[in-house]
């Protein structure tokens, strides 16, 4: 119902997906260089059984210096280094990378915006060397992790918040659909693809495939990794396109235009997963999912509201009619016993 009619997929493209298996709860330069490190090597293996693939991905934040803000403001010598060999690995391969990345743009010499984003590599585009990336801000922050709401109304759990750091993100505000090597698609970051209206957007603006990019480490669970790619897959089944998910530490999977779960890692240990992603025709019909949104559902819930009102209303006049109808009783029983006497 959700998908049909729907047309046969017409184009067919190699993704791999890398899958680090990184700490998401350590903030040291080391650790930096190390992620790095492993992402490259990773990434060199996986292309080199792949040489035909025309997308490499990596997970939610897997670099973690602003590579932007670092290459142009070089006042880090440190994290500067890890941007140059970044860029070299990456202006020398013949695809593009979806690159998880803080991205910090300055509002003036002494502010500046933090943004949770997906970055759009392609040495045949010439965004490389300088960086100059495709990129998508994360729109759906979790509140009070990523983001918090209240700042100006309390300033002083916001610093409690900030667990060390300068500032929290800030939410992005464009549905980006990319399209580099014939491919349009859009990178939900972690949780945003537990979304429906959110990515049934990106479907809208032009997406035929959805990236996602995750971090879910921090929970040391497997049970939780796999519910979060439960949840992911029923936005490929709403919308009738397939999702590739690199992920830190699990779990990292390809799910096609149906919601089935064609290939996945093992969670929690460095791997990476490659697999021909079939992607639909722009021409082919919109599922009804797509088209209508959350129109069902709206419905649903306005009906049972209509019905819980219309229980009340029907319970309340009952009881205004129950209770006239027990005074009337009241009042007719003193000249009921009164006539009685008479007799």
């Amino acid at each position: 119902l959700v998908g049909w009619p729907s047309s046969p997929p017409v184009k067919k493209v190699k993704v791999i997906c890398i899958q680090n298996n990184a700490d998401s709860e350590k903030y040291e330069l080391d650790v930096y260089k190390r992620d790095v490190k492993a992402l490259i090597e990773l990434s060199k293996e996986a292309l080199s059984q792949n040489p035909d693939a025309a997308l490499v991905v990596w997970p939610e934040t897997a670099v973690v210096p602003p590579v932007e803000y670092h290459y142009q403001k070089r006042i880090d010598y440190d994290r500067v280094e890890i941007i140059n060999r970044l860029l070299e690995f990456l202006a020398g391969k013949d695809c593009a990378f979806v690159i998880g990345n803080q991205r910090t743009v300055e509002k003036s010499p002494f502010s500046a915006d933090d943004y949770n984003a997906a970055l759009v590599f392609d040495s045949s585009l010439g965004n490389v060397i300088p960086p100059k990336p495709f990129f998508y801000q994360k729109i759906h922050l979790i509140p009070f992790a990523e983001y918090f709401p209240y700042r100006k109304l309390a300033p002083g759990l916001y610093k409690r918040l900030l667990l060390g750091n300068d500032r929290l993100w800030t939410p992005g505000s464009e549905y980006t659909v990319f399209n580099v090597r014939s491919v349009k698609f859009s990178v939900p970051i972690c949780f945003e693809d537990t979304f429906g209206s959110l990515c049934r957007r990106f479907v809208l603006e032009g997406a035929e495939a959805f990236v996602n990019i995750s971090n879910d480490s921090w929970s040391l669970s497997i049970p939780c990794q796999k519910q979060h790619l439960a949840m992911s897959v029923f936005r490929c089944a709403e919308n009738r396109i397939p999702c590739a998910r690199s992920t830190a530490s699990g779990v990292t999977a390809f799910v096609d235009r149906f919601g089935r779960v064609v290939s996945t890692t093992a969670p929690l240990e460095m791997n990476f997963l490659a697999a021909e992603m079939e992607l639909p025709s722009q021409e082919s019909t919109k599922s009804l999912y797509t088209r209508m949104g959350d129109w069902f559902a709206l419905s649903i819930l306005f009906a049972g509201c209509a019905i819980l009102a219309l229980s009340l209303l029907y319970f309340f006049l009952g009881s205004l009619k129950s209770r006239a109808e027990s005074k009337r009783q009241k009042a007719e029983s003193p000249r009921l016993a009164k006539d009685g006497k008479k007799r």
